[in-house]
């Protein structure tokens, strides 16, 4: 859950009084990072091996490039990519204001106007075992100009940050799709297409009619089903969609109210 917002930086003065703060998970991702190291440092001494081999006696086993270096790249670069996000959170904090959001992280501030938010790309990953299933919830969000913030699971109180997200934005965000919509016939959320009459997928339109469902599944997929199929019409993560949430409201409103009022 979100914290007690503490004092605000100067930088963020300016967006507001502040109503929550999300914190870097930090002893969590100090002790996630100090037990990853050693799969690093397995993953380096794979990959050099051959490298090794070939000083010390001057030939390579196949069995060390086809299998040891790749798999030692693999891990090595894994475990180099999440520790530096890791490393990136610790003592990160996310101030959400009236105006806006200041997130402070490793020495720098920056600030972002609830106004100048484009898009909310949602990112759902889960990971289920014999005795576990868990699931983390990730969010980018791209504002004008096309500078991206990411905010990930390791952040506390990652659903109630994405909540002030969309409450922030929402109303926004479907006028500027309901306007698109009148101005050009089609409001774009990556490979699909929203118009008046239905859905479209390169070219390919599931009038209103058609429409069974649409939603995002556990999976973090988002799925289109049409009536009286099996299948799904169109399926993809929904990481790739742009402000699927918008696009999934426009589906249920359009046809309930038999346009675009």
């Amino acid at each position: 859950m979100s914290s007690t917002p503490a004092a605000v930086p100067p930088e963020g003065l300016a967006l507001g009084a502040p109503l929550s703060e999300h914190r870097g998970k930090t002893v969590r991702l100090v002790v996630t990072t100090l037990l990853w190291i050693p799969f690093g440092l397995v993953g380096l001494g794979f990959a050099i091996a051959p490298l090794y081999l070939l000083i010390a006696q001057g030939s390579v086993p196949w069995p060390s490039v086809v299998l040891g270096l790749p798999v030692g790249l693999v891990v090595l670069a894994g475990t180099v990519g999440l520790v530096k996000e890791n490393i990136e959170n610790i003592g990160r904090r996310v101030l959400v204001l009236t105006g806006g959001l200041t997130d402070l992280r490793g020495g720098k501030v920056t600030t972002c106007h609830w106004e100048d938010i484009e898009e909310i790309r949602q990112e759902i990953v889960t990971r289920t075992g014999p005795l576990f299933s868990h699931t983390k919830h990730n969010y980018r969000v791209r504002v004008r100009g096309g500078t991206e913030h990411v905010f990930t699971h390791r952040l506390t109180g990652i659903e109630a940050l994405r909540d002030a997200l969309v409450e922030r934005t929402y109303d926004r965000l479907l006028g500027k799709a309901l306007e698109d919509i009148r101005q050009s016939g089609v409001a774009k959320f990556g490979a699909l297409e929203v118009s008046q009459t239905g859905i479209i997928k390169r070219g390919e339109k599931l009038a209103w009619p058609e429409v069974k469902s649409i939603g995002v599944t556990a999976l973090g997929q988002l799925a289109v089903r049409r009536q009286g199929s099996l299948i799904n019409w169109h399926v993809e993560q929904a990481s790739e969609v742009p402000n699927a949430h918008i696009l999934i409201a426009l589906v249920e409103r359009i046809p309930r109210l038999g346009g675009l009022a």
